[in-house]
């Protein structure tokens, strides 16, 4: 019979790959909603971005929250696959300042931009060039942290796949994620006139793929820890 000592171990594997595909759904969704402002004029743009304010704090707090879930799963990853080993332990560094970056990006995009909004009550022309022109500087701030963070993401998930092709149990699984790294690289460098949220959501498909590649070998860890308690 099972004891709970043995038993947690196996629970908690399992408990955190359904959190990580959880995650990935959310995160999906949240991208493809992302609200995108409209506009031929400055006030127009202002104006788009005002009407969907409140769907962008949803949105973006939602994807900050599943940073910080995905985050904490992936460093619960790191302590399975032996964090002490550099190559774990420098993807945990940098996927940690990618969740600090995505955090950033998220924050002016959700938030700041938003805010920006309130300096104009009216609609003197002054006043909304001088908004147009800190939108456009957030704009670019927003497109300079995300790209960090994606790029952060592929470092980490290559040293990650790195340290999975030095173990002769997972050199597939290590196979497939050097191969997503090399995929998100080039749908990066194809992507020269700023991020959208559809082609974000393109770049995040090899980061989706990862993360449920992770879920699914925290899952035949919990199987094998189960088979080994019974044993």
């Amino acid at each position: 019979m099972q004891s709970p000592q043995a038993r947690s171990p196996a629970q908690t594997h399992k408990a955190v790959a359904a959190l990580i595909a959880l995650a990935c759904l959310v995160l999906t969704v949240a991208i493809a909603q992302h609200p995108v402002a409209h506009g031929a004029t400055a006030a127009l743009r202002i104006a788009s971005v005002a009407q969907q304010s409140s769907a962008d704090e949803l949105v973006h707090g939602a994807i900050m929250a599943i940073l910080l879930v995905l985050a904490a799963s992936m460093g619960y990853y790191s302590m399975q696959r032996d964090i002490t080993k550099p190559a774990v332990l420098s993807a945990c560094v940098a996927y940690g300042l990618a969740t600090v970056m995505g955090f950033i990006a998220g924050a002016f995009d959700g938030f700041v931009l938003p805010g920006l909004l309130g300096r104009c009550p009216g609609e003197s022309a002054n006043c909304l060039g001088q908004t147009e022109q800190l939108l456009g500087f957030a704009s670019v701030c927003v497109q300079v942290f995300s790209r960090i963070s994606l790029l952060l993401m592929v470092a980490a998930t290559a040293l990650w796949s790195t340290e999975l092709l030095l173990d002769p149990t997972a050199r597939l699984r290590g196979a497939v994620g050097i191969l997503l790294v090399f995929v998100q690289i080039w749908l990066l460098s194809g992507i020269a006139y700023g991020l959208t949220p559809h082609t974000l959501l393109v770049v995040m498909v090899g980061q989706i793929i990862w993360y449920l590649l992770v879920a699914a070998s925290l899952r035949g860890l919990a199987n094998s820890t189960t088979k080994v308690a019974l044993a």
